[in-house]
């Protein structure tokens, strides 16, 4: 292999956050390539690479490049609902994990019967709103 003989390849799948590609191939385009690598890049990498989209839509004239702008503007968006989507189903677990917890508590309770367990955690459930 000579030196400079394959290139470096950063690929960002917007929908795939958090995790990026970074392949050595000689070709970019060839994102299957053996030395291909799935990383995990922070959330702040994201949220500036979302806001360096959306402030490169704004820069952008002209008719010809009306697609481009649609593109930044649409990973853009689509990062941050990736990430607003995240932060949901960290809230949710929470929630669900405390639910569980509840509901393990009901079910060693020998002193209710079966249909006032269900009552009990369906109640618990209408509470929460899940």
């Amino acid at each position: 292999m000579t030196r400079g003989g394959r290139s470096i390849g950063f690929i960002i799948h917007p929908a795939s956050y958090p995790v990026a590609r970074l392949i050595w191939t000689q070709r970019i385009q060839d994102e299957d390539d053996q030395y291909g690598r799935r990383i995990l890049l922070d959330r702040d990498f994201w949220v500036d690479f979302a806001n360096m989209c959306k402030k490169a839509t704004s820069r952008i004239d002209g008719i010809d490049s009306q697609t481009l702008t649609i593109a930044l503007s649409v990973i853009s968006s689509m990062i941050m609902d990736e990430i607003a989507a995240e932060d949901k189903r960290i809230r949710n677990r929470e929630i669900y994990d405390s639910f569980l917890d509840f509901v393990v508590a009901i079910m060693k309770r020998t002193d209710l019967d079966k249909a006032r367990k269900a009552q009990i955690i369906h109640d618990k459930a209408s509470l929460m709103q899940l």
